[in-house]
């Protein structure tokens, strides 16, 4: 197992670097394939996405913890969002828009679509949301997902406001992975 350091809670200036680990660990993953609408995405036009997806945590402070292996480089990012109403940031529109209009309005209209069946399954309550958790490919498998999970996990059960933590997975794979961390 290669070495790893302590999670940590990411700062702005790794934000480049996280995007990348999110990008690479969700190139194929249904929803980048059907936003993109293409079955293997461009990576260009993942880590605009991923920056799209991101850019609502970064610019509002939300919590983005990563884990570094032994030479410093982030080798996994979860992106968290605390329950409660959370306001725009006056630059997030404005790069919303400029990344939209590089992806394409099909790729947006696609990726409302997405958002409207998301809205519909929402849990009730107060709740943390797990936005993205993702490994560097040279290091999957060596438990650092189940490291950045549990760390999430404690984050939410810290919030004496909270009851809990959820999450949306588009993979059937990762199921398995999810449920042995006690969700359902």
């Amino acid at each position: 197992m290669p070495t790893i350091r302590p999670v940590e809670r990411l700062t702005p200036e790794s934000r480049a670097a996280g995007d990348r680990v999110l990008a690479q660990a969700f190139a194929r993953y249904p929803v980048m394939q059907f936003v993109l609408d293409e079955p293997a995405p461009d990576p260009a036009r993942v880590l605009q996405l991923v920056t799209l997806f991101t850019s609502n945590r970064w610019l509002r402070s939300h919590p983005v913890y990563g884990i570094r292996d032994g030479d410093g480089a982030l080798a996994g990012v979860i992106t968290l969002t605390p329950p409660g109403d959370h306001a725009t940031p006056a630059e997030l529109p404005q790069i919303v828009d400029r990344l939209w209009s590089e992806l394409g309005d099909e790729s947006r209209r696609r990726y409302e679509t997405l958002v409207g069946a998301w809205q519909q399954t929402a849990p009730t309550g107060v709740r943390w949301h797990l936005n993205m958790i993702g490994v560097a490919d040279a290091v999957r498998g060596a438990g650092l997902g189940s490291l950045l999970l549990r760390g999430a996990i404690a984050v939410a059960d810290s919030d004496p406001t909270a009851e809990g933590i959820d999450l949306t997975t588009e993979h059937a794979r990762n199921l398995p992975f999810y449920e042995s961390h006690g969700f359902q």
